[in-house]
């Protein structure tokens, strides 16, 4: 990653394009725009040394696969060519403010670290922006409750989902394709021999309380309960667990710990 940023610093696009060529189903599929930004950006390199033709050659096989769903982008893109050499003059200048270069390579950082399941910022700051987040629900739960009289304080888990976007999540949920309940530190996916995943009430449910063999339900495999393992996956099922945690931290540090608004 350092490497590829430290060639977009000069100016040399070729690594993040190479890249990003290569993850162009997965940043679509996140909403990202980061391989047409940084086409972008080589597309006005090119046309700022004067270079009319070879810019129009580079628009019509890299950008023109974005023009259906950026077209405006597209249109000013194309309108630019009637200024080669001279942007600097024209009505679109601000393509050529140094700060999208910045912009697009902490873009670039972000998206590769989410690909890699890692965090951009450190551990501390996302733990307290996704406590902050979802902080107004959890202190709604906290009174409602707190009128009923129910303690809830000392609960492992927190009573309701807390919902918080997409930059939050860095691992998948995993979901039994049995009970379709999401995995949890009581109810962990395991593997069966033939590789297949399913929650460890799943295995107890179809083993008849582990007393007999089962069957697998994607290959119909006989398996017995001793033959299962906890999954690796329960190292990445618990992001919507994790999330919640954040915004517990934020919750115990303005109430002081007892639950009570200290602020």
């Amino acid at each position: 990653m350092h490497e590829i940023v430290e060639a977009m610093r000069c100016r040399n696009l070729e690594p993040a394009l190479s890249w990003a060529s290569k993850q162009s189903e997965w940043l679509l599929h996140n909403g990202s725009s980061l391989e047409l930004k940084l086409h972008q950006l080589q597309f006005v390199e090119i046309l700022q040394n004067g270079s009319r033709n070879e810019a129009l050659t580079y628009a019509r096989t890299r950008l023109a696969p974005f023009a259906p769903v950026h077209m405006v982008t597209f249109q000013k893109l194309m309108a630019c060519l009637l200024w080669a050499g001279k942007i600097h003059q024209s009505p679109y200048a601000d393509f050529m403010l140094p700060s999208h270069w910045e912009t697009v390579a902490e873009e670039f950082m972000q998206r590769f670290c989410s690909l890699l399941g890692q965090s951009y910022q450190s551990p501390l700051g996302v733990t307290i922006a996704a406590g902050i987040q979802g902080l107004p629900v959890l202190l709604k739960i906290e009174s409602v409750m707190a009128a009923k009289k129910q303690e809830w304080l000392t609960m492992t888990e927190l009573p309701v989902p807390v919902d918080l976007g997409r930059e939050f999540h860095f691992h998948s949920i995993f979901i039994c394709p049995v009970l379709k309940e999401q995995g949890s530190d009581e109810n962990p996916p395991m593997m069966i021999p033939c590789g297949h995943v399913l929650s460890k009430q799943s295995i107890v449910k179809l083993s008849k309380n582990s007393t007999r063999a089962f069957k697998c339900s994607m290959l119909q495999k006989l398996h017995f309960p001793t033959s299962v393992s906890v999954s690796n996956l329960g190292n990445h099922f618990n992001c919507h667990r994790d999330a919640n945690e954040s915004t517990w931290v934020v919750f115990q540090l303005r109430t002081g710990g007892n639950g009570v608004n200290r602020s």
